[in-house]
This record gives C-alpha cells, structure tokens and sequence, in this order.
C-alpha cells in the first residue's frame, strides 16, 4: 500500500509494535481505517517484519476460493520463500477448495523463524457464510509467529471468544 505525504502521525496506537494475535480495526468508510494500516504496514516492514497486504473487494467476495488464492498470493508477494507456501505451479484457483489451500498454507508457515503478520483490508466485502468460515478457520489456527490485521466498515463477525479469553485480540473503534 502506498502512503501519502502529510498524514497525521499515530505515536500513541504505535508504541506497542508488540501486536497480540488478531488486529481488528472497525471504522465507518472516511475514519482513516486504511491510512492507519499503511502506516502500522510501515513501521511493521522497517522494524524487519514480513507483511503480507491483501486488499478485499467485491470480485474476492464473491469467490470462497479466490480468497484464499489471493492469501497465498499476498504471503509471496511478501517475500517469504515460496517453497514454505502451498505447491501451485500456476496458482489457478479453478476447483480448489478454500479450506484445503489455507489447511496447506497454515502448516506450511508453521515453519516460519520470523514474524508474518498479514493485513485483511475491507474485511465487509466478505459476506458470504463460506468466506467468514475461512476467516475464522484462519483466526484459529494461526500459527505462533503469525498475526493477523483485519479492518472492516462494519463489525467483523470473526469467531474469537477463545483468543478474547487468552487476551490475543485488539479492537480498535471510534470513540
């Protein structure tokens, strides 16, 4: 994501680059939601990390399987070595299953030595029961040094109440 000149700087929400598992960031069209992640993306790519940035739209929400292509697609793009990530020569997404692909990339990035942490923006264009069951298979099966960022113009519907209970999630509002 690029990043404009003369933003206003975020010190406060940034002086704890130590994120808990899940990110979730709920904010109306117009609240600076992406504006904030490209900024958390930066801080997060200067201090060594590998980001991964998948922006969502209507096109991805309307295909289960396309998602979880545009996951695996958005890992690689973050320069982690593709042999860690599932083995598809062409990255077609015709007649996959969803589930088995993040299945695949989720163990394979149990290998990791460093921190990923993958951003989700305008998880609300995800509507369907499918799409949020893939979200929520990714949430709980996380592996240890991967962390996830989700923003949302509505109140993402993400099972997390164990994640809630062990203190792993951040949820950030307007007041």
């Amino acid at each position: 994501p690029q990043q404009r000149a003369h933003l206003l700087k975020r010190a406060r929400l940034f002086s704890d680059i130590d994120l808990p598992k899940v990110v979730l960031v709920n904010a109306p069209a117009g609240y600076g939601t992406t504006t904030f992640l490209t900024q958390l993306h930066r801080r997060l790519t200067e201090s060594g990390v590998h980001v991964a940035w998948l922006s969502l739209d209507e096109d991805v929400g309307r295909d289960p399987a396309l998602f979880a292509c545009y996951v695996v697609l958005a890992i690689k793009q973050a320069g982690l070595d593709w042999q860690l990530l599932p083995d598809r020569q062409d990255m077609r997404c015709d007649g996959i299953d969803g589930r088995d692909l993040l299945k695949a990339l989720l163990n394979r990035l149990d290998a990791l030595t460093r921190k990923l942490v993958i951003f989700l923006d305008d998880l609300h264009h995800l509507r369907s029961p499918e799409h949020m069951g893939l979200v929520d298979f990714m949430v709980q099966n996380l592996p240890h040094q991967v962390q996830l960022v989700i923003s949302s113009r509505a109140v993402a519907k993400v099972q997390m109440s164990k994640l809630r209970a062990q203190n792993n999630v951040k949820e950030l509002t307007p007041v």
